[in-house]
């Protein structure tokens, strides 16, 4: 049996000091802001989980002893569209999840002012900021493969180049029916996207 690579963080790092949840959906820049955090001396994020399969609303209790949740809310602009009514639940839990410790992030802010909104978060999270963490985030590392991730997005430096993609004309069908959900237009609204 091979053994695991050798992680090295900082070593004032208490086990299990903190734990932070990073959810959102598909294309919603999670997985960006996993590599960010993780490039953070005092942060080991590990690969991404299915942990949250159930609304968050069901897993309240299970929340309570976590000690930050972040939600990463766009838009579905890609070419991966998630059926609409899990933007729909997703959307629901999020804004129906209740803890002083959550924290709404959008993926437009990470990436049109990232330092800005990697400040805040931090902050937030009460780690020091680290500038390495916006241009290094996808630098090899054990908890960092890029040969597992098939996100151009995430292979060069930060770049606000993906936003707003959903406004090009090959995605028109599917933001016509988008539109026409009103559910959805109700939570796009929520979370201020203007369609």
């Amino acid at each position: 049996m091979q053994e695991p690579p050798s992680i090295q963080k900082s070593t004032s790092m208490k086990p299990w000091g903190k734990r932070i949840i990073i959810g959102g959906l598909p294309r919603s820049g999670s997985t960006l802001l996993r590599f960010m955090l993780d490039r953070a001396p005092s942060i080991l994020a590990g690969p991404e989980t299915n942990f949250f399969r159930m609304p968050l609303w069901h897993c309240q209790a299970k929340i309570d002893d976590v000690s930050s949740y972040i939600s990463s809310n766009h838009p579905v602009n890609s070419d991966y569209w998630c059926p609409i009514q899990r933007y729909i639940d997703d959307c629901t839990a999020v804004a129906n999840f209740s803890h002083h410790r959550h924290f709404i992030l959008s993926y437009e802010d990470l990436v049109t002012t990232p330092t800005k909104t990697a400040k805040e978060l931090f902050s937030f999270l009460e780690i020091d900021f680290e500038e390495s963490c916006l241009t290094d985030f996808n630098a090899k590392s054990p908890t960092r493969d890029l040969t597992k991730v098939n996100q151009e997005k995430l292979k060069g430096p930060l770049s606000s180049q993906w936003v707003d993609r959903w406004r090009d004309s090959e995605h028109t069908e599917k933001v016509i029916e988008f539109k026409k959900n009103s559910q959805a237009m109700r939570w796009l609204n929520h979370f201020e996207y203007k369609a």
